[in-house]
């Protein structure tokens, strides 16, 4: 028999041992490049519950173009070209409708309402709405699925704007927006039946910020130096909110053992943080539930984006990241090669950690990047990736995770 002290000590090692989540296999179901673009941006029709997905971009003239694709096809369903552009954020709405807010050639925001037939093979433009000058933007769904979208953006002199528009029928209906004092750089926004603006502030720093679509809730500065930051959330039971932020960099690397140190300028470290609403109420601000400082090789990251896929069992949240490679190669030209990292993150199996559940890598060196939700297959949840190579290229990724 196991004396009292004996058993005492076994439970707590017992506790101090690490949960694991069970392995998740990532596979890619397809891949195909499209075109030249410079900008880009990516959503799951009807909010990723479809097999069809938007890709918005600026094509090498400078026009928006407008891509309704399918996850089991390699080529568009259809394009559509509107006006130049600067920028470019998309937002998914019911019905299989979806709003591309732009940044014209005239620094103005235009938020662009869009109707897709059924099969993806028609597209119909509604109305747009017309805003202020803007150099930044992010776009989110809204809080209601019949048709509202978040948008935030740092307005031509550094300030914050946030509004919130309707769809309805062949307009763009602002409902409200405001202009915030104080300067944002990076700005990012989290769908939802209540919406959260991610930003790096005037002080550099990551910061959250809770509305709705009738006031501004609450806020938390992070304490983090940032020099971009994403957010995504699961909107399934108790809500929670994910930031992939990175640093200001520069960061200095190896690509293995005795290989030449290397200084990468414009890249930084990432850092996944989980946020909840203190108190549960839409009117605190917000706490971290979770963090996972991303290190090394698996680190480094010049672009990002995430994406949670709304399974209630699973609870699956997907990180994208632009970064390097750690295989030591011989030739100094061969080392640390350019890669998209990808990671699925457990979020069920602790509340307190993020817990890999699977990764991949592809090769390749891209400037910008977007990930959307799209229809599961059975017990396979699935996700697009868009990229654009360094040469313009436009690729897309299709994967799946199976448990």
């Amino acid at each position: 028999m196991h004396t009292p002290v004996k058993v005492a000590l076994l439970i707590c090692a017992m506790l101090a041992l690490p949960i694991h989540a069970k392995a998740d296999t990532l596979t890619k179901l397809s891949e195909v490049k499209h075109g030249e673009i410079s900008k880009l941006s990516i959503a799951g029709l009807d909010f990723g519950f479809s097999g069809l997905f938007v890709i918005a971009v600026r094509d090498i003239e400078g026009n928006l173009l407008v891509q309704v694709w399918a996850n089991d096809e390699t080529k568009p369903r259809f394009v559509e070209k509107a006006g130049a552009i600067k920028d470019v954020a998309t937002a998914s709405l019911s019905g299989k409708r979806f709003v591309t807010a732009v940044r014209d050639d005239a620094d103005q925001l235009r938020v662009i309402a869009w109707q897709a037939s059924e099969n993806g093979r028609e597209l119909k433009r509604l109305g747009t709405y017309v805003g202020p000058k803007i150099s930044k933007l992010a776009a989110a769904s809204g809080d209601s699925i019949f048709g509202r979208v978040f948008i935030t953006a740092r307005r031509s002199d550094g300030r914050l704007f946030v509004g919130y528009f309707d769809v309805a029928g062949a307009s763009v209906n602002p409902k409200w927006s405001e202009t915030y004092d104080g300067q944002v750089g990076a700005v990012a926004a989290s769908s939802g039946m209540t919406n959260t603006a991610a930003m790096r502030d005037g002080d550099g720093k990551l910061r959250l910020i809770h509305f709705s679509s009738t006031m501004i809730r609450g806020g938390i500065g992070a304490g983090l130096d940032i020099s971009d930051a994403r957010i995504s959330n699961n909107d399934v039971g108790t809500p929670e909110w994910f930031t992939f932020s990175i640093d200001n960099g520069p960061t200095g690397v190896r690509a293995g053992a005795g290989c030449t140190q290397r200084r990468l300028i414009g890249h930084g470290l990432g850092k996944l943080i989980g946020w909840k609403l203190e108190n549960g109420s839409s009117e605190d601000n917000f706490v971290r539930t979770r963090e996972k400082q991303l290190t090394d090789f698996g680190g480094i990251a010049k672009k990002a984006d995430l994406v949670f896929l709304k399974d209630t069992a699973r609870l699956r949240l997907v990180t994208a990241h632009l970064g390097f490679d750690n295989f030591c190669r011989l030739l100094p030209q061969d080392q640390g090669k350019p890669r998209l990292q990808l990671t699925i993150w457990d979020t069920h199996v602790r509340g307190d950690e993020f817990v890999k559940a699977a990764e991949a890598h592809l090769g390749g060196d891209y400037t910008e990047i977007g990930v959307a939700m799209i229809a599961s297959s059975g017990n396979q949840q699935r996700f697009a990736v868009a990229l654009r190579g360094v040469r313009g290229e436009l690729k897309v990724t299709v994967w799946g995770v199976s448990p």
